[in-house]
């Protein structure tokens, strides 16, 4: 659930030490570690900081936000949503490949001239034709959208497992398509050839791009608005109605 809470007042910047004069050092390096151009690792004594100071600087559980938080992202713990952090281990146990499914029974009904009537086949090539970029348009929300606005890494880590589980299910399309020897152009250019599967991409393609966009930031109502719409269209109506209806009518 999105959380909306107010926003966090970060804490006041402590001064940063002088950089070693033999080698200048980027905004990402650590202040207190120095990298030479030897490859050794250094760390001078000048460049120590108070203890209190490092625990300042730590992420604490009330910094955290799924949105809109100041926190550095990149902490995992400690964990504030320990839900986001429990489906991710749920779904790493229920990792699968597609070449684990036999598809030897699948393919001996799809070539027999009585397996399947004619309505029966083209209901399958059509919802594949849909599946097989719908899961692509998916991870792109995921990786190029929702990613870059979530500001809770154990939600983030999530996310980065269910885009990879949206690679899979694109893999599993292409194993079918395979599998079953259909036409590889027909089926992977359904989105553009047949209008119905072209409606629904392009229904959700916007909302794709307006998270893409880089000088989309959540913080303002408007903003927040449109990512909350965004999580919508493709929780809801993508995934909610579109994959399933599909799913209902092969099965």
């Amino acid at each position: 659930m999105l959380n909306f809470d107010d926003d966090y007042a970060a804490p006041a910047a402590h001064p940063m030490p002088p950089a070693a004069p033999s080698l200048p050092q980027p905004a990402w390096t650590s202040p207190a570690i120095a990298k030479g151009w030897s490859g050794e690792i250094s760390t001078p004594a000048a460049t120590a900081k108070p203890a209190e100071d490092i625990a300042h600087r730590r992420v604490r559980v009330e910094d955290k936000l799924i949105i809109n938080a100041r926190a550095d992202v990149n902490q995992l713990v400690p964990f504030k949503y320990k839900w986001a952090w429990e489906k991710y281990i749920a779904a790493c146990a229920n990792h699968w490949m597609p070449q684990e499914v036999n598809m030897n029974r699948d393919i001996a009904t799809w070539k027999d001239p009585n397996g399947l009537s004619d309505d029966e086949r083209h209901i399958i090539k059509r919802n594949l034709g849909f599946f097989v970029t719908a899961d692509s348009l998916a991870a792109n929300n995921i990786v190029l959208g929702t990613y870059r606005q979530i500001t809770a890494p154990e939600c983030r880590q999530y996310l980065l497992r269910q885009a990879f589980e949206e690679a899979i299910h694109t893999h599993a399309y292409q194993y079918i398509v395979e599998s079953l020897g259909l036409d590889e152009g027909e089926i992977f250019n359904a989105y553009h050839e047949v209008s119905s599967i072209k409606a629904k991409d392009e229904f959700l393609l916007p909302y794709i791009d307006v998270l893409s966009n880089p000088t989309f930031k959540t913080g303002t109502p408007e903003t927040d608005q449109a990512f909350l719409k965004s999580l919508i269209a493709f929780a809801c109506i993508m995934e909610g109605l579109f994959f399933y209806v599909g799913f209902v009518q092969i099965l």
